[in-house]
């Protein structure tokens, strides 16, 4: 399947979040309906859920409940897990690599809400972790920040 192409005669309903999609050659046409409420679709709609409705993940279902896809990034390919409510299976699988420590970057926002479950499950199961914290704004983002993270790395026995 392929999702349909737009050009430019395509004109975007900034109210209702519309796409419109007018035929080639046809001129687009003024907006004289009400505002669409949230239970109106585009005209495209149904094809768009069908496509959706149709996909099939490549992976599998692991007996854990994880499913397991494969990446592709260039010409590298590997493993990632996927779960719901999966957090002990998914902090487990680190106990299958072979590392010591595990290195766990947050920035202030995720560190509250990330930091409390994730860093009990590992605690819970005994893998060692260290954390780094940045700021979360742009003004964060320097080389002072990488110097501090990279620094904290360091001193938690981190390596390559």
């Amino acid at each position: 399947h392929s999702l349909p192409k737009f050009s430019h005669s395509d004109s975007a309903d900034t109210r209702s979040g519309i796409l419109r999609r007018t035929p080639q050659g046809a001129q687009p046409q003024q907006r004289t309906q009400t505002p669409a409420t949230h239970d109106q679709m585009p005209s495209n709609a149904e094809q768009l859920q069908a496509i959706a409705n149709s996909y099939v993940m490549d992976g599998t279902l692991r007996e854990d409940g994880l499913r397991q896809v494969k990446m592709h990034i260039g010409e590298s390919t590997f493993p990632v897990l996927l779960g719901h409510d999966k957090l002990p299976e998914l902090v487990g699988e680190l106990k299958t690599l072979d590392m010591d420590k595990v290195f766990l970057g947050y920035d202030e926002n995720t560190v509250v809400h990330c930091a409390p479950r994730l860093e009990a499950e590992l605690e819970r199961q005994g893998i060692p972790f260290y954390r780094c914290v940045m700021g979360v704004s742009e003004q964060n983002k320097t080389m002072a920040s990488l110097d501090h993270i990279l620094e904290t790395f360091l001193k938690g026995g981190g390596s390559s």
